[in-house]
């Protein structure tokens, strides 16, 4: 099994103070992990009967260490880059540094003593080492650092990593593209070729990776899809991500695990000489393309800006929950009504806590938020509320014939009796922000769309005091001139609703046609 696959820190056999990176292997075929009866792949075996090995992990999944490691007469800022690991093709290209490079991080005397051994209580942190984590020692115990390596060992070690990053996408590296410019074209050094990102100097490259491809988001399904059958089951995405767009995490903290693009699937395969199916590129250039919360009020002039006025709304929108554990899985739904599967009570909640919040939220702490990207011109003429308008508007245009599906209305039925009593709050809510910040920002004068929208909400809620109405004349008949009469009214306001949190939150996909 030659790639780094399930390679993590293990301790020797009957040696309880010396660790290895290794991993667990099926005996007929070292290429698969060890699945043993009941455990997952890459497990540790119950017994003989598992049929499986544990193995040293290949070189270049080790080595070279981060300069961390090392006292400063080794670890020589010169031959390592802002992620604290060697410039390896540099080093390869003069003799004499390659062979002190060697010969200094291969000598035990360079390595720090006060990681040589630990205990539970003084654990090294922050090394971000190829294997993974150092395993955690026991109460009484102490565990030594893992071995540096040989000079064969770590040789080999830079040709492979040097052919690795010889293939496909520099993930050390950034492409000058149009959104990079967006984002930060004072920060681009073109005599240098660089750009500076939160204090880090990171070279540009024509291979190196596009801004642009998180623009989209995957889910780990579909991340999975462009790995071969034969081989997809025990693939960790987590692995991949670590070799690919995790190297400039550190820099650009958005580009988790969690926000995985399919490029670097792509490119760990080909750095591996796997192929991909040409069919499977195709289905995956139709993922969706991330909503931004900005784009709610219509921000998409300035990327830039875009980012702090996500960060700002994220800080104001916080509850006690784990975002990323629930976006993650209801981002994987595919319709709407899978929300109010008894099953997913949970991230029904979840949705529930997120328009409270919304609800509550003064007008003027997020009127900071609007501060970073509002232009006073644009605000005063367009409006807070304009993506509102065209979203109701949307709305009251949907095909909703053959809705007779038993679990389908069951399903709408509990999101309904859960969320719907909360919309008139939250139009309210979205009337407010608007009048605070026109008021502010556009001497006291409110933009046509915010007062179309405080018409529509007088009529709809305060007139009529019920959600069973017929809808009234607001003096736009064009604006409802295709509305289809045999609407049911809730499920128009409840997926208007819905939309509307979704924009905020950035939770899933809606399909508009209610047919499903």
């Amino acid at each position: 099994m030659s790639d780094c696959s399930f390679c993590q820190y293990r301790l020797k056999e009957d040696d309880n103070t010396n660790q290895t990176c290794s991993k667990w292997v099926n005996n007929d075929d070292q290429d698969i992990p060890c699945k043993p009866s009941g455990k997952e792949f890459g497990d540790s075996p119950n017994d003989s009967s598992d049929n499986c090995s544990k193995v040293e992990c290949p070189s270049h999944c080790q080595y070279p260490y981060p300069k961390e490691i090392y006292n400063s007469d080794a670890a020589n800022s010169d031959l390592y880059g802002t992620n604290s690991y060697p410039l390896l093709k540099e080093i390869k290209d003069d003799p004499d540094r390659f062979n002190k490079f060697i010969s200094d991080t291969t000598n035990d005397t360079y390595l720090k003593e006060e990681i040589k051994t630990y205990n539970k209580d003084n654990i090294p942190a922050n090394l971000n080492l190829k294997c993974g984590d150092l395993i955690t020692p026991g109460q009484d115990d102490s565990i030594n650092f893992p071995s540096l390596p040989t000079e064969i060992q770590l040789k080999e070690a830079i040709d492979q990593n040097i052919e690795i990053e010889n293939i496909g996408i520099d993930w050390g590296s950034i492409k000058e593209t149009n959104k990079l410019r967006e984002l930060y074209n004072d920060q681009i050094n073109g005599t240098n070729q660089t750009v500076t990102i939160n204090n880090y100097t990171i070279p540009l490259s024509n291979e190196g990776i596009e801004l642009e491809w998180w623009d989209k988001t995957y889910t780990n399904d579909q991340l999975k899809l462009a790995i071969p059958e034969n081989i997809r089951e025990y693939q960790d995405l987590n692995v991949i991500h670590q070799t690919t767009g995790g190297i400039l995490n550190y820099v650009l903290n958005d580009h988790n695990v969690n926000t995985m693009v399919v490029e670097e699937v792509y490119d760990w395969l080909k750095k591996r000489r796997i192929g991909i199916d040409n069919n499977i590129r195709e289905e995956l250039k139709g993922s969706k393309k991330k909503f931004s919360m900005a784009q709610f009020f219509g921000i998409t002039s300035d990327e830039a800006t875009n980012i702090e006025f996500e960060q700002c709304i994220n800080r104001i929108m916080i509850t006690e929950h784990d975002d990323d554990d629930y976006l993650k899985r209801i981002n994987t739904y595919t319709h709407l009504s899978e929300l109010g599967n008894p099953k997913n009570r949970k991230d029904l909640l979840y949705v529930e806590a997120k328009i409270i919040k919304f609800i509550i939220i003064n007008p003027k702490s997020l009127s900071k938020c609007f501060d970073i990207v509002y232009i006073t011109d644009k605000i005063c003429k367009k409006g807070l509320s304009s993506s509102a308008i065209e979203m109701l508007g949307y709305f009251l245009k949907l095909n909703t014939n053959n809705i007779e599906n038993d679990k389908y209305k069951d399903n709408m039925r509990i999101i309904s009796n859960r969320l719907l009593k909360y919309l008139p709050d939250i139009i309210k809510k979205i009337i407010e922000i608007a009048e605070y910040y026109e008021n502010k920002t556009c001497n006291h004068n409110l933009t046509k769309n915010t007062i179309l929208l405080k018409e529509i909400y007088t009529n709809l809620f305060e007139k009529n005091n019920r959600l069973s109405f017929e809808y009234p004349d607001l003096g736009i008949i064009e604006f409802f001139q295709d509305f289809q009469r045999n609407i049911f009214t809730k499920s128009v306001l409840l997926i208007f609703i819905a939309f509307i949190i979704t924009q905020f939150i950035g939770l899933f996909s809606i399909q508009y046609n209610i047919n499903k």
